[in-house]
């Protein structure tokens, strides 16, 4: 999830391609402070998610079915076990 955050704040709603280019030339590849900023505001919101309607609207995606969610979830688990995580 704190992947999606990164994604969505080095490329803020409203930020063109070039005025992110322009910005991070002004800061010689350094993020400027509105990219830090909306960094650290995607993972704060992040780090609250409590359920998982909150998990998959911070990811910006639709949810499934909870039918479909635990089929995943299922998955998810078989697979780490396959893998020798638990």
């Amino acid at each position: 999830m704190v992947h999606v955050c990164f994604l969505h704040a080095f490329r803020p709603k409203g930020v063109g391609l070039r005025e992110l280019a322009d910005a991070y030339d002004k800061f010689y590849g350094c993020p400027p402070g509105f990219v830090r900023d909306a960094v650290l505001a995607n993972i704060g919101a992040a780090l609250r998610v409590g359920e998982w309607q909150e998990f998959f609207a911070t990811v910006r995606i639709k949810p499934p079915s909870p039918a479909s969610l635990t089929a995943i979830l299922v998955s998810a688990v078989s697979t780490s076990s396959d893998q020798g995580y638990h």
